[in-house]
């Protein structure tokens, strides 16, 4: 008979919030597929997400909060964890003159050693049984590295992650600098893209190991349910980002503005409103902007919502187009949460939204748009009516449903965690 199988899943902060919590359907399917699941974060908070009662909880990685000096301290008397910062120094001297970057690169050695001292110590203590376990990172980071360091003495370990942005496009990170993963790449068993953008982009960068890069795609629930389209004489525009520079919703607001503008010089007495959903740094001079260049009536920022809330919104609210302008993303669960209602979606070409979004279920536009070219993008999906709702809605069901992709992301974890012969 053969042994229960373990999941090990190393997560920011999930339980705990506002961590992932978009993980809770994934964690559905893995609960499905192996005898028992183990959750551990790096990060504590004093909320905690319910979990279910199969699924344990382990906090012994828990980075405890410290300066970047306070974390530096105890990692320079790690022969492995100096091994680490110099092969970093020896590929990207610059690292030097970027600090944030240096500061990443001491954050991701501190995880890894943290990482690879409590898998070290489970299989000295018998605690914890190679041949029946797999260890998932959600990122692919410093944590990833920690544990697949271990092969040297245990050959059996299975390790494996997911990739999503952050930790596949030098963009992300100052300097350009991901720490450490060439040396990650190198020894994990298996990554995980969520995107087919993603997975090229680290053969590219990593073709020696492109075998192990595999596109198992997030999505969203199927919400069983249509949004409404406008029935009076408004346009209503929808947009759900933090409000961060990089996702240019002043830019939205440029947008809304010229729309408007246009259908008034043509004679079109349509209505437009734009509702954006989400908080951050840039409210204020979002808020700001808005006051300038739209009446009161025109628009509403809703501010943070619950994710329950927003999916609420989509069920009991009207809306003819949902908008993403941002200058950088990877590919963006928003806007899958919107096609799944069927609702048709303005996206810049930035990432692998280009795998989401295109002309036939919603409008792909340059990756440095103007807000006219927004304005344009958003009254053609408006005006192509039921076809393209219909559209988007099919694009979500064939690509993006949640309950299919983890119930297949999970049969491949199952597939690694497999004793090997």
């Amino acid at each position: 008979m053969s042994e229960p199988l373990t999941l090990y899943l190393f997560t920011d902060s999930y339980p705990f919030l506002p961590g992932e919590t978009f993980l809770k359907a994934e964690l559905a399917a893995l609960r499905h597929a192996f005898d028992k699941v183990v959750l551990l974060p790096t990060l504590v908070t004093d909320q905690q997400d319910a979990m279910p009662a199969d699924v344990s909880l382990d906090l012994r990685v828990v980075q405890p909060e410290a300066s970047i000096v306070g974390r530096l301290a105890p990692l320079v008397c790690s022969p492995r964890a100096v091994m680490w910062a110099m092969g970093q120094l020896v590929r990207r001297p610059d690292l030097l003159i970027h600090p944030a970057a240096m500061g990443m690169t001491i954050v991701w050695i501190e995880q890894a050693m943290r990482c690879r001292r409590w898998l070290k110590h489970g299989v000295k203590t018998g605690e914890i049984r190679l041949e029946s376990s797999l260890f998932y990172t959600y990122w692919c980071g410093g944590r990833t590295l920690g544990l697949a360091s271990m092969r040297r003495d245990h050959a059996e370990i299975k390790v494996v992650s997911r990739a999503h942005s952050f930790e596949v496009y030098p963009y992300f990170h100052a300097g350009g600098i991901i720490p450490l993963q060439p040396a990650t790449m190198a020894s994990v068993d298996a990554v995980l893209a969520v995107s087919d953008d993603a997975r090229d982009t680290l053969a590219k960068r990593f073709p020696q190991h492109a075998e192990k890069f595999d596109v198992f795609r997030l999505g969203a629930d199927d919400p069983h349910a249509s949004c409404e389209v406008s029935d009076d004489s408004c346009i209503r525009l929808v947009s759900v980002s933090t409000l961060l520079p990089v996702k240019r919703v002043g830019l939205i607001v440029e947008a809304v503005a010229k729309l408007a503008a246009q259908l008034a010089e043509r004679g079109d007495d349509r209505e437009v409103h734009w509702t954006h959903i989400g908080d951050g740094p840039e409210r204020h001079a979002i808020e700001r902007l808005a006051s300038q260049v739209l009446e009161p009536a025109q628009y509403r920022i809703a501010g943070a919502l619950s994710h329950r809330e927003v999916l609420r919104y989509f069920r009991d609210h009207s809306v003819d187009a949902f908008i993403n302008a941002s200058e950088q993303e990877g590919i963006a669960v928003s806007v899958m949460e919107a096609m799944s209602f069927g609702v048709p979606a303005v996206v810049t070409n930035v990432g692998a939204m280009r795998e989401l979004v295109d002309d036939d279920c919603g409008r792909l536009i340059a990756a440095n748009p103007s807000s006219a070219e927004i304005a344009g993008a958003a009254e053609a999906v408006v005006e192509a009516g039921q076809p393209m709702r219909d559209a988007a809605r099919l694009r979500f069901a064939e690509r993006f449903d949640a309950g299919k992709n983890h119930a297949a992301f999970a049969s491949r974890l199952l597939q690694l965690a497999t004793p090997r012969d």
